[in-house]
Formats: structure tokens, sequence, C-alpha cells
């Protein structure tokens, strides 16, 4: 162990030691991987049933080939139950990622997913389908350059949604899941500024739990008139959502008579590591136990994204950055998550990395392909399902 590795490890140690954790041995990290901080806790009782979701990235050069050659993930496809799209790859008119810039998905655009067929053989094979919604958020302007995160997202509208599920459903497929895209995290002032004093650069920001809420129940009320059977829940980013915050979250939606049926968190790794260097009491293991008991006292479920929670702290040349490097982060992320007995309801195999380097230049959303499900020299992400699973 070099010295700046083992100067990293005391670090670590003491923070986790300040707030009377104790770190339980991990899986050995690829090179320039640190572990992440998490505890274990005894195996809970057997008898749970867990539910598989998976989405490609969304420009995979191969998603439209899971149609057209399922023989190649046919032990994978036993296991998923939900098929995970993008709002944009499911669009028409200007919710297509074919004329939205920053949406950049390759051939996987709905014309060519009608083409193979991809919704109807879903249903014939027992997968349900799942879109991610536009995400949710006072509507302040329809310019998304005014209100949002950045330039390259759009703000919900229900005729967006509308426009993907009835796409959907118009060409063979049943929509069972819309996922709100981090209505949190995306309008209101996230944990991360609070904690540190940092001032949030995020335009139109709500001014509370509240006010988002207002516009969350809206719009869930709107679609459930459209769409009684779809079934809505949302994904977080964590910590920049504290444990806490998303308990409040859920109280107050319940007060205003909406239960979410499901909550996915997206584990932002290179965040964490900032957290604990700057004190902060935050356990990964823990706060994920905390929710998910939370979670099952109210009927949801919670689920975890399982992808390479380093590809956005790496100063990847994207030509640089390969299948391989994404499959053994994210096997080294699920390890540690089963490590620390977090034992989620809903295990999300879903990747959206960009690969880019310091000078600017970025690479396709593309890692990792998605097929064959069983060569020892692809490292694709069906045989990453096959093999954590």
């Amino acid at each position: 162990m070099n010295y700046a590795c083992r100067a990293l490890c005391v670090i670590l140690f003491s923070n986790l030691a300040v707030i009377g954790l104790w770190a339980q041995p991990q899986p050995a990290p690829r090179p320039g991987q640190r572990p992440l901080p998490i505890t274990r806790q005894p195996p809970e009782l057997p008898g749970r049933t867990e539910q598989i979701w998976y989405g490609s990235n969304l420009g995979s050069a191969d998603l439209l080939d899971m149609f057209t050659s399922p023989k190649q993930w046919s032990d994978a496809r036993s296991k998923i139950d939900v098929l995970l799209v993008s709002g944009s790859q499911v669009g028409s008119g200007g919710w297509s990622c074919t004329v939205l810039s920053h949406a950049d998905c390759g051939d996987n655009y709905l014309g060519n997913l009608v083409a193979v067929d991809a919704f109807r053989k879903l249903g014939a094979w027992g997968i349900d389908i799942a879109v991610e919604s536009f995400f949710a958020g006072p509507l302040e302007s329809v310019n998304p350059a005014v209100c949002a995160t950045d330039n390259r997202v759009l703000n919900l509208t229900l005729e967006g949604s509308i426009n993907v599920v009835q796409n959907v459903q118009a060409n063979g497929g049943v929509v069972k899941y819309l996922r709100m895209d981090e209505p949190l995290w995306r309008w209101y002032p996230a944990d991360y500024y609070i904690q540190t004093g940092q001032a949030d650069p995020r335009p139109c920001l709500a001014s509370s739990l509240d006010e988002v809420a207002d516009h969350v129940v809206a719009y869930i009320q709107q679609m459930g008139v459209f769409f009684p059977s779809v079934i809505i829940g949302h994904v977080e980013l964590y910590p920049e959502v504290s444990v806490d915050t998303l308990k409040q979250w859920i109280l107050i939606l319940e007060a205003r008579g909406i239960s979410l049926p499901f909550l996915h968190v997206d584990v932002h790794y290179p965040r964490l590591l900032q957290y604990l260097s700057f004190g902060l009491d935050v356990d990964l293991g823990a706060d994920m136990r905390e929710l998910r008991e939370f979670c099952e006292a109210r009927g949801m479920d919670l689920g975890i994204i399982y992808t390479d929670v380093n590809w956005d702290s790496q100063l990847w040349d994207p030509a640089d950055y390969t299948d391989q490097v994404y499959f053994e982060s994210t096997v080294d992320f699920i390890n540690q998550i089963e490590s620390a007995n977090i034992m989620p309801h809903h295990l999300v195999y879903q990747s959206w990395v960009l690969p880019y380097y310091t000078t600017g230049a970025q690479g396709a959303r593309q890692h990792p392909v998605n097929l064959p499900e069983s060569s020892p020299a692809v490292f694709s992400q069906m045989r990453l399902l096959n093999e954590t699973y």
C-alpha cells in the first residue's frame, strides 16, 4: 500500500470512528477506486422477494439486438421483471431523442423499437415496461435553459408523459411504471449545499418541500385520470438528498393522499466521499437500511441502482473507458451493497455513463454493451446480471 492510499484509509477510518461506525472488511477495490463507507448487519430472515429492473445505456449499440436475437440473453431474460426505457427513446414529435439535442440515443428511438416489435415482445416474455418520465418541478418557464439544472434538461409536462405512454400502448405494449427523475434534487436546495455552506447555482428552485409536493401531486393525479393503471414512483440522488429529507418528503406526500409505491436511490459515490472529508455524518449502509425499514412500514419498495459509481469521478479519456471498466466497478459496488446487508426490494441494473476528459471531450452514452450474456471475452451488462444475481 502506497503512502497516499494509506493516508486516505486513515482519514476514512477516523471519520467513521468519530461517528461511531465500524467498517467491516470489503471486497478489494480495483486500482484507483476507494472503498465505500458502509457497515455490515446480521443477515435478515429469508423469504423476501426481489424485483429486477434493467435499463441499457441511452445510446447502447445493441439494444435493438435484444429483440432480434433473444437467445443471446435467455438466462438473464428469465430474471428480469421490468425493462426501463428513457422517455425520449419512446417519445415522438418534440419529445423524441431524434430531435432533442441533449438525448443522443443512437438508433434506440421509437421508430426502430417499433420496427423490432420491442413492446409486444416484452409482453410476451412477461417483462413489464417502465418509462423514465420527464422530471417533476415548478413549471416556471417552457425554456429548459431558464429553469433546469442545466440546459440539457426539460421540465416535466403532462403532455410529454401522455405522449410516451400512448406511443408504447399504440404499438403493442403496456406501460406499467413511470419513474419520475429526481424531483427533489432538481428542484429543492440539496443537502450538499446546505451542509457545506456553498451557494446552489441552479435557478428557479422551490422554496420548500411542500412547494415541490404541490407540483408532483398535481402531476400524479392528472396522470391518474388518463392512465389509472400506471404506477408512478421516482428516483433520487443520495447523499445530496438525505435520508431525513426523503422520509420527510414521503410523509408530506402521504398527507396529500399520495403513497409512493417505490423509491429508487442513485448513489453519488464521489459526493459520499466528499461528505466524509467534511466530517459529515453519513453511512451508506446504515442510511439505506433505515430508509428500507421506513419504506417497508408504508408498503413501499426501495430500489438501489447498480451501476459504475466511479465513472464521474475519474478523468477518463472517452477512448480509454471500456465495458470492462464498467463491469468491474459495478461488481465492486454490488458486492459492497450486499456486504452491508442493505437488501433492496428492487435491484436496478442501469447504465447512463458518459465518459469524459478534462479537456471537455466526451463520449457517447453506450457503455456497456447488453449482449451476449455468456461470453467470457465480452463484459456485457447481461453477463453482469447473471454473475451477480
